[in-house]
C-alpha cells in the first residue's frame, strides 16, 4: 500500500510540460528505399549465419532475393514513413 503512495504521490503534471526550443539542426530528408539497395543487401547476405529474430534463415532470404525485393522494398518505405496498421 505504501508503494501506491509513493507512485500516486511523485507523477509529474502533464498540462505543465516545459516548452522545446527550435532544433539547431536542418531538418533530414525524406528517407527513400530504393529496389537495388534492398536487393544488394539480401544478395549478400551470409548464408552460413544463424537466423534473426524473424527466425527466416540467411539462406531463404539470399535465394528468393529476387522475388523478396519489390515486397520488402515496399512494407520498409511504408514503416520509414510513419505508416501504422489500423488493425494493430
Amino acid at each position: 500500500m505504501g508503494l501506491c503512495y509513493l507512485i500516486e504521490e511523485t507523477k509529474e503534471d502533464a498540462n505543465h510540460l516545459p516548452q522545446k526550443n527550435p532544433s539547431p539542426y536542418p531538418e533530414m530528408s525524406p528517407i527513400v528505399i530504393h529496389n537495388a539497395g534492398v536487393y544488394k543487401l539480401l544478395s549478400e547476405l551470409n548464408q552460413h549465419k544463424a537466423c534473426g529474430t524473424d527466425n527466416n534463415p540467411a539462406v531463404f532470404l539470399k535465394s528468393c532475393a529476387l522475388e523478396l525485393t519489390n515486397m520488402l522494398s515496399f512494407i520498409i518505405q511504408l514503416y520509414q514513413s510513419g505508416y501504422s496498421d489500423p488493425s494493430a
